[in-house]
């Protein structure tokens, strides 16, 4: 039995070349993979941040409507006073 080197020597050149152009597009497909999960971290924490900062604006907001709203029921309260010594002292 006779053996071919030259094919051999191609046949395990190529898969080489092949096995290490495979490894070397999966690591630059990990790479861009690990860049995206950054990219997307910083965006959620972006969000986050501007999620808490609308909360807490609302969350003044709602401080101060409930400051006027007892204002205005205490006016409501003076008013209502006002009126029914009026109605009491009638003609």
């Amino acid at each position: 039995m006779k053996i071919n080197l030259d094919l051999n020597f191609w046949s395990i050149a190529t898969t080489i070349v092949g096995v290490s152009m495979g490894i070397a597009y999966m690591q630059a497909d990990v790479r861009e993979l690990k860049a995206e999960d950054v990219r997307l971290i910083e965006r959620i924490r972006a969000d986050k941040s501007e999620i808490t900062e609308r909360v807490r604006r609302i969350e003044e907001r709602t401080e101060r409507d409930r400051d006027t709203i007892a204002t205005m029921q205490g006016d409501i309260r003076v008013i209502r006073q006002i009126l029914e010594g009026a109605r009491g002292r009638g003609p």
